[in-house]
């Protein structure tokens, strides 16, 4: 998954999930699992990242499609993935769910948001977002993207792009 907080990507994730089908791992929940007040240190990314490539290789060996849902916006953490997949002969697809940046920032600070997509619970600063949204890197040519409308994310439109795109 690839784009701004609040761009939509956890809602498309669970309809990718839901329409392939596939396993949904869920960063943000899986960090709100286990930390009340996460401090998103490195240590503390480290060691989530490091469970949850674990539990998608487990997942993958399995015969088991994986919809990983974090913000993977920079080159080296979508290559790492990729990397894990080739090696076991699976292909991989970026999702990248465009929506503007306004709406983005808007969505990701609003603290009543009911879609059960905000598990941590939290408003995000105007200072995490624009550092967050900073960071976003652009897919390169080698990679498989499916670009979504982040403004269109309802099950018909995400099961007519995977279908377009010969995923479903």
């Amino acid at each position: 998954m690839l784009g701004y907080p609040g761009s939509g990507k956890t809602t498309a994730a669970k309809l990718i999930a839901e329409s392939i089908p596939a396993r949904h791992i869920w960063a943000d929940f899986e960090r709100r699992k286990e930390k009340d007040q996460p401090s998103y240190s490195q240590t503390e990314n480290d060691q989530l990242y490091e469970r949850l490539n674990k539990q998608s290789t487990d997942l993958l060996q399995s015969g088991q499609s994986v919809v990983y849902d974090t913000a993977f916006n920079h080159q080296k953490d979508r290559d790492k993935l990729r990397l894990i997949a080739t090696k076991l002969g699976i292909d991989t697809v970026v999702v990248w769910v465009k929506a503007p940046i306004g709406l983005a920032k808007k969505r990701a600070q609003n603290i009543s948001d009911n879609s059960g997509n905000r598990v941590l619970g939290q408003q995000m600063s105007d200072i995490r977002f624009a550092e967050l949204s900073s960071k976003l890197q652009h897919p390169k040519d080698h990679e498989s993207v499916i670009e979504l409308d982040g403004q269109q994310i309802t099950k018909s439109y995400v099961r007519s792009m995977l279908q377009q795109h010969k995923i479903i």
